[in-house]
């Protein structure tokens, strides 16, 4: 038994070093419905076990909210971002305030989470019970299509496949029921030479990175289906919580007609809803709840004519640039001059 742990622990040390690293340049621009734009432009820096990434990022911000998340959440201007999956660390680069942030990287405890959350919590041991959901999905439609079209893309051969999601539900408590759909018009090119040498060095620290994590994930679904970005509206979407787990196997089959490497993903998110919500008499308000309401009546405005039809956000990404490089234990420094601040 001894010699066959050796035997996989050499194996695995070879699969690493066998890896060229990368270097990626791509372009990004999320549009969300009535908030504003971001846009980004960066570099990445890979290995099996660590990653660089230089960005340029703009938010421009549409209305009340827009305008206060381009000031307090979306930053402009030029940062780095430095993950040491050998340390467990996180760097974030402030360029223009020369200033370098160390987070700690923490493998998740999802049990610990849920049972250490009703502590401290409510009045006279009290605690907040977990609703249960009252929402029944009437539909779930996950579709790829391989068009056959062909284009060159900054010089990469390229195939497009459409991506279709459509999901339908409805509520057993009430006579609210709607819809979400998502598009994604997806370019892929060949996997060979340096683009299988890329794909297998993304691929690897993804891995890494989940398993250091404690997690499980799909990097191709990540980025055609745009899911980190469909995370910032999980609170007002009442399927965010199902759509992943409702015909896994059929979602993992479609998927796999998807071939080739990823250097054009142009989506769209769209989502419905209509119908009223019942209160229930007597029911415990939460301080959740009460947000909830009052953030679903500040999205909440009047639609003019056509405007049900519109997104409620878009994503484009395009890939630029890629090439297999050497990387040196310099790239992945900081600047010595930076004002260091660590967190526990």
């Amino acid at each position: 038994m001894k010699k066959l742990i050796a035997l996989v622990s050499v194996i695995s040390l070879m699969n690493i070093m066998v890896y060229s690293d990368v270097i990626k340049k791509t372009r990004s621009e999320v549009s969300f419905k009535k908030f504003g734009t971001y846009n980004t432009l960066r570099t990445e820096n890979i290995t099996p076990l660590k990653t660089r990434t230089d960005k340029n990022d703009s938010f421009k911000g549409k209305g009340f909210f827009g305008k206060t998340a381009a000031k307090l959440f979306f930053k402009k201007g030029k940062f780095s971002q430095i993950v040491d999956l050998q340390v467990m660390k996180n760097y974030l680069l402030n360029h223009k305030k020369k200033r370098c942030t160390i987070t700690p990287i923490r493998k998740l405890d999802f049990s610990e989470d849920q049972s250490s959350g009703s502590e401290g919590q409510g009045n006279e041991g009290e605690t907040e019970e977990a609703e249960e959901s009252d929402i029944k999905i009437t539909k779930n439609e996950f579709k790829v299509t391989n068009t056959g079209e062909k284009k060159v893309i900054n010089q990469f051969p390229a195939r497009k496949y459409i991506v279709s999601w459509i999901i339908e539900w409805e509520s057993t408590e009430t006579d609210a029921k709607g819809s979400s759909k998502l598009e994604s018009i997806v370019w892929t090119t060949p996997v060979s030479g340096t683009i299988q040498k890329a794909q297998a060095v993304e691929l690897k620290f993804f891995q890494n990175y989940m398993n250091k994590l404690g997690m499980k994930g799909n990097k191709l679904s990540e980025d055609i289906l745009g899911t980190s970005w469909m995370n910032i509206f999980s609170s007002l979407s009442k399927t965010s919580n199902m759509q992943r787990s409702e015909n896994a196997d059929k979602f993992s089959k479609e998927m796999k007609k998807i071939k080739g490497y990823p250097v054009l993903t142009d989506g769209k998110y769209f989502s419905r809803s209509e119908g009223g919500e019942k209160e229930e008499e007597g029911k415990k308000k939460s301080l959740k709840s009460i947000f909830g309401k009052l953030k679903k009546k500040a999205f909440k405005k009047k639609k003019k004519e056509g405007e049900e039809d519109l997104p409620k956000f878009t994503f484009y990404t395009e890939v630029l640039e890629l090439s297999s490089a050497k990387l040196g234990d310099d790239t992945f420094d900081y600047p010595a001059e930076y004002k260091v601040k660590e967190r526990k």
